[in-house]
């Protein structure tokens, strides 16, 4: 099984419900709605889809199957952007 984590050299702010995430040396800043948000604060330890889905569930109502593909495409898009390491 897969395990994420954030990397450590980002900053990161939440403001309104919303989190900003500055990587300082690609000079990129990516924006995550609440659920992302709920999803990068979880992930300051080692999280597996399936954690991180189960965690969200307790928090929002969402089916299985979809709340599991939107980890999914969250988490291949912070390693694209270099926000989270495997």
């Amino acid at each position: 099984m897969t395990t994420y984590i954030r990397k450590t050299n980002l900053d990161a702010v939440e403001m309104d419900g919303n989190w900003v995430i500055l990587h300082p040396s690609d000079y990129t800043v990516t924006k995550l709605n609440g659920i992302g948000g709920e999803c990068w604060s979880l992930l300051k330890e080692k999280q597996s889809v399936s954690s991180l889905r189960e965690e969200i569930q307790r928090h929002y109502d969402v089916p299985d199957d979809v709340a599991e593909k939107d980890i999914e495409d969250f988490l291949n898009h912070m390693l694209d952007a270099g926000l989270v390491t495997t």
